[in-house]
């Protein structure tokens, strides 16, 4: 049981520290294209400038939308509790069968821990339909 909880926490903080990375990312990127929108100065290309200009707002929309997504994803690991030991496969639940292991938390690919491969979900149906 110690050795179930020890692994939750673990991919608890693995997934934390993945979304942290990724919310830099996206926001060091934001930070760029709002400089590089506000120094762009008119220049005599015309549309030129103003397809770069639109290019760039594009691009900040689409850094937007993955902050946004970030956001949404923290919100989601904050509602798992790591000391929780459930019956039945919900949020936060470490999942073990024959063919993988699965941590039921966000959608962040796969970490290992203890020479034991996780994937790591968001929703059930995930799951069911990974089969």
């Amino acid at each position: 049981m110690k050795k179930n909880r020890a692994i939750k926490s673990e991919l608890y903080h693995l997934c934390l520290q993945s979304l942290n990375q990724r919310l830099g990312a996206v926001q060091r990127q934001i930070t760029e294209i709002q400089e590089a929108l506000t120094s762009e100065t008119k220049s005599s290309a015309g549309d030129k400038h103003e397809t770069g200009r639109a290019m760039m707002q594009l691009e900040r929309e689409k850094a937007g939308f993955q902050l946004s997504e970030i956001q949404k994803q923290q919100d989601t690991l904050a509602k798992v509790n790591v000391l929780k030991i459930s019956e039945t496969i919900c949020l936060g639940s470490v999942v073990f069968t024959t063919k993988s292991n699965y941590f039921m938390a966000i959608s962040a690919g796969a970490f290992s821990i203890t020479d034991e491969m996780f994937m790591l979900f968001h929703r059930v149906h995930q799951l069911e339909n990974y089969y």
